[in-house]
Protein backbone atom coordinates (compact mmCIF):
# COMPACT_ATOMS: atom_id res chain seq x y z
CA UNK A 1 0.00 0.00 0.00
CA UNK A 2 1.60 3.20 -1.03
CA UNK A 3 1.62 6.33 1.43
CA UNK A 4 -1.19 8.46 0.03
CA UNK A 5 -3.38 6.07 0.53
CA UNK A 6 -2.32 4.62 4.06
CA UNK A 7 -2.24 8.43 5.10
CA UNK A 8 -6.30 8.65 3.58
CA UNK A 9 -7.27 5.65 5.00
CA UNK A 10 -5.59 6.31 8.51
CA UNK A 11 -7.90 10.51 8.17
CA UNK A 12 -10.42 8.66 7.67
CA UNK A 13 -10.17 5.76 10.29
CA UNK A 14 -9.74 9.15 12.49
CA UNK A 15 -12.22 11.30 11.45
CA UNK A 16 -14.53 8.58 12.00
CA UNK A 17 -13.83 7.97 15.61
CA UNK A 18 -13.66 11.12 17.06
CA UNK A 19 -17.88 11.48 15.08
CA UNK A 20 -18.37 8.48 17.21
CA UNK A 21 -16.91 9.71 20.41
CA UNK A 22 -19.07 10.13 23.15
CA UNK A 23 -19.61 12.88 25.41
CA UNK A 24 -19.13 10.81 28.45
CA UNK A 25 -16.74 8.06 28.96
CA UNK A 26 -17.18 5.98 31.96
CA UNK A 27 -14.28 4.84 34.23
CA UNK A 28 -16.15 2.33 36.04
CA UNK A 29 -16.43 3.74 39.32
CA UNK A 30 -19.22 3.86 41.44
CA UNK A 31 -19.82 6.74 43.84
CA UNK A 32 -21.61 6.90 46.79
CA UNK A 33 -24.94 8.10 46.52
CA UNK A 34 -26.38 11.56 47.97
CA UNK A 35 -30.07 11.87 48.61
CA UNK A 36 -32.27 11.42 45.80
CA UNK A 37 -29.65 9.35 43.70
CA UNK A 38 -30.43 5.89 41.96
CA UNK A 39 -27.23 5.62 41.14
CA UNK A 40 -24.13 7.72 40.23
CA UNK A 41 -20.82 6.73 38.72
CA UNK A 42 -17.65 8.61 37.96
CA UNK A 43 -16.97 10.01 34.27
CA UNK A 44 -14.64 11.67 31.73
CA UNK A 45 -16.43 13.97 29.96
CA UNK A 46 -15.29 15.63 26.21
CA UNK A 47 -15.87 19.11 26.90
CA UNK A 48 -15.19 20.08 23.30
CA UNK A 49 -18.10 18.15 22.18
CA UNK A 50 -20.44 20.97 23.30
CA UNK A 51 -19.08 23.33 20.15
CA UNK A 52 -20.48 20.47 17.79
CA UNK A 53 -24.55 20.35 17.19
CA UNK A 54 -24.81 16.62 17.92
CA UNK A 55 -23.24 14.81 20.39
CA UNK A 56 -23.85 11.15 21.29
CA UNK A 57 -24.29 10.48 25.24
CA UNK A 58 -24.77 7.47 26.96
CA UNK A 59 -26.70 7.37 30.19
CA UNK A 60 -26.28 4.58 31.86
CA UNK A 61 -26.42 2.28 29.17
CA UNK A 62 -29.36 4.40 26.39
CA UNK A 63 -27.61 5.79 24.13
CA UNK A 64 -28.94 9.06 23.16
CA UNK A 65 -27.79 11.64 20.73
CA UNK A 66 -27.91 14.99 22.27
CA UNK A 67 -28.98 17.93 19.89
CA UNK A 68 -27.88 21.57 20.40
CA UNK A 69 -30.58 24.52 20.11
CA UNK A 70 -28.57 27.55 21.22
CA UNK A 71 -25.75 27.68 23.55
CA UNK A 72 -25.17 31.47 25.23
CA UNK A 73 -22.35 33.13 27.00
CA UNK A 74 -22.64 34.43 30.17
CA UNK A 75 -20.21 37.31 30.38
CA UNK A 76 -20.49 37.98 34.34
CA UNK A 77 -19.48 33.99 34.95
CA UNK A 78 -17.09 34.00 31.71
CA UNK A 79 -18.82 30.29 31.43
CA UNK A 80 -21.33 28.98 28.67
CA UNK A 81 -25.37 27.67 28.77
CA UNK A 82 -25.45 24.93 26.53
CA UNK A 83 -29.58 24.02 25.87
CA UNK A 84 -31.00 21.16 23.84
CA UNK A 85 -32.92 17.99 23.62
CA UNK A 86 -32.51 14.32 23.40
CA UNK A 87 -33.22 13.45 19.60
CA UNK A 88 -36.47 11.62 19.16
CA UNK A 89 -37.71 12.93 22.70
CA UNK A 90 -39.96 15.56 21.99
CA UNK A 91 -40.65 15.79 25.70
CA UNK A 92 -36.77 16.07 26.90
CA UNK A 93 -34.97 19.09 28.07
CA UNK A 94 -31.35 19.60 28.46
CA UNK A 95 -29.09 22.85 30.28
CA UNK A 96 -25.45 22.35 30.52
CA UNK A 97 -23.36 25.40 32.16
CA UNK A 98 -19.85 24.95 32.16
CA UNK A 99 -16.44 27.01 31.45
CA UNK A 100 -13.01 26.15 30.19
CA UNK A 101 -12.38 23.13 33.34
CA UNK A 102 -16.15 22.41 34.92
CA UNK A 103 -19.59 22.05 34.48
CA UNK A 104 -23.17 20.99 35.85
CA UNK A 105 -25.87 20.18 33.95
CA UNK A 106 -29.50 18.52 33.94
CA UNK A 107 -30.77 16.09 31.31
CA UNK A 108 -34.78 15.61 31.62
CA UNK A 109 -36.89 12.78 29.83
CA UNK A 110 -40.40 13.23 30.24
CA UNK A 111 -42.02 9.51 29.25
CA UNK A 112 -45.69 9.00 29.85
CA UNK A 113 -45.59 7.80 33.67
CA UNK A 114 -41.90 8.90 34.30
CA UNK A 115 -39.62 11.37 34.05
CA UNK A 116 -36.01 10.52 34.33
CA UNK A 117 -33.48 13.15 35.68
CA UNK A 118 -29.78 12.71 35.17
CA UNK A 119 -27.12 15.31 37.06
CA UNK A 120 -23.64 15.90 35.27
CA UNK A 121 -21.24 17.99 37.34
CA UNK A 122 -17.55 18.51 38.19
CA UNK A 123 -14.36 19.60 36.92
CA UNK A 124 -11.52 18.76 35.28
CA UNK A 125 -9.12 19.29 38.59
CA UNK A 126 -11.78 16.79 40.79
CA UNK A 127 -13.18 14.27 38.03
CA UNK A 128 -17.03 14.67 36.65
CA UNK A 129 -19.78 12.41 38.17
CA UNK A 130 -23.52 11.39 36.71
CA UNK A 131 -25.93 10.70 38.50
CA UNK A 132 -29.82 9.39 38.00
CA UNK A 133 -31.94 11.39 40.23
CA UNK A 134 -35.30 9.77 41.65
CA UNK A 135 -37.91 12.39 40.92
CA UNK A 136 -40.46 10.83 43.27
CA UNK A 137 -38.36 11.58 45.81
CA UNK A 138 -38.10 15.25 45.62
CA UNK A 139 -41.64 15.52 44.43
CA UNK A 140 -43.36 13.31 47.15
CA UNK A 141 -44.51 11.12 44.30
CA UNK A 142 -44.59 7.83 43.70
Amino acid sequence: MNKIYFLSFLLIFLVGCTCSQGFLTYTGEELELDEFEIRKEKVEVNLNLLEEDRVNIDLFGTEYVMIKEKVEYNELSDSYSWHGELEGESSSSIIIVYDEDSLVGNIWNYLPGAVYTYKIEGSLEEGFSLSEIDQSLITGED
